[in-house]
Order: C-alpha cells, then sequence, then structure tokens
C-alpha cells in the first residue's frame, strides 16, 4: 500500500530534519504516530502525503513512485491524492460558503458520496451551518467539516494530524466510532497523531513512536507496550 523508504528532509532554516524514516502502512489498520512535540510528527506526515518532498529517499503507493529524491511524480501524486486523505490542511476556499466548498470538491473525487457526507454532517451537528463561509466556523466545526469531506471521499488511507484537539467530547466518541466502522466495512487504513491517548488506546493496532526526528520504534501495539512494561499508550511519555 503506502511505504516510505529512507527519506530524509532538511527544512531550508537547518533548525530541523527528518532522518532516515521507513514505513509500510497496510490496508485495513490504524496507525498512531507518537512523539512529543517538536519532534517531526507533523512533518513526517506532510512528506507522507506529498506535501512535503523528501530530500532523500521516496513515497511510493501501491508500487508506484509519487516523490523521490527532490522530485515529484505529479501524475501519480494526482492519481495518489484521489485515494489518500489529510486532515489538518487547508482544504478549501475560507471566504466561500461551506455547501459551495463541497458542491465543487467532491466533483474531483469520483468515489464521493454526498448522502455519506450529509449523514455525517448531522451525526456533527452541523446540517444548519452549510450555508455560512467557511471562515465563520468555529475551529472545531471546521475539523468536523474536514473530517466529514475525507471520510466521504471514501479514501484509502486517512492522515489525521491532531484531529481530535477541538473537538467537543460527544463528537470524539462519535468520530472515533465512525473511524473504526469505516476500518473495518472499508478496509481503510487511518495514521493519527494525537496527544489524547487514553482516547485511542483501544483502537490503535500499529505504535510508530518517533523522537527527534527518527522512527525508535515501529509496531505491534501489544508487543511494543509489552517490551516497555506498558498498558496503555500515555504510560510511553512517562
Amino acid at each position: 500500500m503506502l511505504q516510505a523508504e529512507n527519506i530524509k528532509f532538511r527544512y531550508k532554516s537547518g533548525k530541523f530534519e527528518v532522518m532516515d524514516i521507513s514505513l509500510n502502512i497496510e490496508e485495513g489498520y490504524i496507525y498512531c504516530l507518537l512523539g512529543e512535540n517538536g519532534c517531526g510528527k507533523t512533518t513526517t506526515m506532510k512528506l507522507l502525503y506529498g506535501m512535503l518532498t523528501p530530500d532523500k529517499g521516496k513515497v511510493s503507493w501501491n508500487g508506484k513512485t509519487v516523490t523521490e529524491d527532490g522530485r515529484i511524480k505529479n501524475k501519480i501524486l494526482a492519481e495518489y491524492h484521489r485515494e489518500v486523505a489529510f486532515t489538518g490542511t487547508e482544504w478549501c476556499a475560507e471566504g466561500v460558503s461551506v455547501k459551495a466548498n463541497v458542491d465543487i470538491l467532491s466533483k474531483l473525487y469520483p468515489a464521493f458520496d454526498m448522502n455519506y457526507f450529509e449523514t455525517l454532517i448531522k451525526k456533527a451537528g452541523l446540517s444548519g451551518e452549510m450555508d455560512k463561509k467557511y471562515s465563520a466556523l468555529s475551529r472545531g466545526q471546521k475539523v468536523k467539516v474536514e473530517i466529514a469531506f475525507n471520510l466521504a471521499k471514501k479514501p484509502k488511507l486517512l492522515i489525521l494530524d491532531e484531529p481530535l484537539a477541538n473537538l467537543d467530547p460527544v463528537y470524539k466518541v462519535d468520530i472515533l466510532e465512525i473511524l473504526q466502522t469505516a476500518v473495518a466495512e472499508d478496509n481503510l487504513s487511518i495514521i493519527i497523531s494525537t496527544h489524547l491517548l487514553d482516547e485511542i488506546t483501544d483502537m490503535v493496532d500499529y505504535i510508530i513512536f518517533m523522537k527527534n526526528g527518527e522512527i525508535t520504534d515501529f509496531g505491534d501495539r501489544e508487543n511494543i507496550l509489552a517490551d516497555k512494561g506498558k498498558t496503555e499508550l500515555r504510560e510511553l511519555f512517562e
């Protein structure tokens, strides 16, 4: 499915770099990317999605190279982005209504399920907000719309960068149930980074642990926790 091979990346400022990242993301699992603030989680996710291009190494999707050694395969990247979604970006026009954004952007994705989107929006309590400008929504409302839009695209892989931070407690439970259902029924794969570890411990299949721009552990959740003598994800930070 998704492979990252020996990715290296340094910001032009030279203040931070990601070093020799290698990952293999398979279909139908939930991967949790863990690490302290500033360790490189968001940078790694952007590299996996193709928002950043590795200086060395490559990212491949189903055997096709997406980015490699500072180069982007634009045609393959476009195909890739129809099957992979990233939550945590500026994905639509702020000065346009939510409905108009969705009507326009949904046409870019052949598998987009408008009925499913509307169901998710109703569950999020946002049915009455669709005619508002996207800029008028609160941060939490924007996250709900973005997650609903990305799920309605019916992606094969969903990358979620701190998606729970601005959500109300009730909707956090709802969205986690929705994500688990999508994994079980649609074979969706998820890569999620979050500091709200108690809320996702039971749903995670694999742990990717980062420190100072490097992956220090990657494997089955139960095995990693057992190796560290822990029972919950939050204990890895203690």
